[in-house]
């Protein structure tokens, strides 16, 4: 997940790509922050629209759209084959994996691996710009 206003981002990685895996990642997520976002910006896969309908509208999946009103925020769409909507995310997921995961983590425990990622990425609000290693960001 990425937030522009703070330029902070927050990564959890799953065995599958379940709906469940995404939603669980972002439950994390806000209990690590110790809140919710009025308002989040989604992609348009799966777990979280089941149809990409005309325009801005999209038919939510069951699973999302509970999580999403137990939670109380409001979710926007990227238009479909427009990546310079995510502009934002892409760059943070890009420079979280340079920095996090260059080398191929052995995950015994996704749990504790989740949990660390949460800390470390926590102390971290560093602007990545394409091709930001963290030695660039460090200098």
């Amino acid at each position: 997940m990425s937030f522009p206003y703070s330029n902070s981002g927050w990564m959890q990685v799953h065995r599958s790509q379940s709906q469940e895996r995404p939603l669980d990642g972002m439950a994390c997520i806000f209990r690590h922050i110790g809140g919710v976002p009025v308002r989040a910006r989604f992609d348009n896969k799966g777990a979280v629209a089941a149809q990409v309908l005309p325009g801005a509208e999209r038919v939510l999946s069951d699973g999302f759209n509970r999580f999403r009103l137990r939670r109380r925020f409001g979710a926007d769409f990227c238009n479909p084959a427009s990546g310079n909507e995510k502009g934002s995310v892409e760059n943070k997921a890009d420079c979280t994996r340079r920095n996090m995961l260059a080398l191929v983590p052995v995950i015994d425990d996704f749990g504790l691996f989740n949990k660390d990622l949460l800390m470390r990425r926590g102390s971290d609000r560093m602007h990545c710009r394409r091709g930001d290693t963290l030695e660039d960001l460090q200098a």
